[in-house]
């Protein structure tokens, strides 16, 4: 892991210097939507100052259950053996039943599920 510190940072500089970040560690540097569009593999933020009225938090919140639906769906569903899904997980995350797909293609209504929402996702998000 790498630190890299800025005694200054301007509000359009930030989208460039925080690239490639997991954490981002400020003060008092606005972090609106737009910024946090321009940093996708950021995984942790901390407000280094007195409330944290400089996050769109609002934005971040989407963007952390965007992250841990699809996470979740892409770790516990696909079975890459029989190149389907799993039809149905119980609450632990493990297959409900062994049986992996049927004559009709009811797995493939998860995927398009996650596919209808990460399109709603992508418009609420302005993209």
């Amino acid at each position: 892991m790498e630190l890299t510190v800025h005694t200054h940072t301007a509000p359009d500089e930030l989208a460039g210097r925080a690239a490639g970040a997991e954490i981002l560690l400020t003060n008092t540097v606005p972090l609106d939507a737009a910024t946090l569009k321009a940093l996708p593999g950021l995984r942790f933020i901390s407000v280094l100052a007195t409330g944290y009225n400089v996050v769109d938090v609002a934005h971040a919140r989407k963007l952390q259950w965007y992250r841990k639906i699809h996470d979740y769906a892409f770790a516990k569903f696909p079975v890459p053996r029989h190149g389907e899904w799993t039809q149905r997980l119980d609450r632990a995350g493990r297959p409900a039943t062994t049986l992996v797909a049927l004559p009709v293609k009811d797995p493939f209504h998860l995927p398009r599920s996650l596919i209808y929402s990460i399109e709603a996702l992508n418009r609420i998000l302005g993209k």
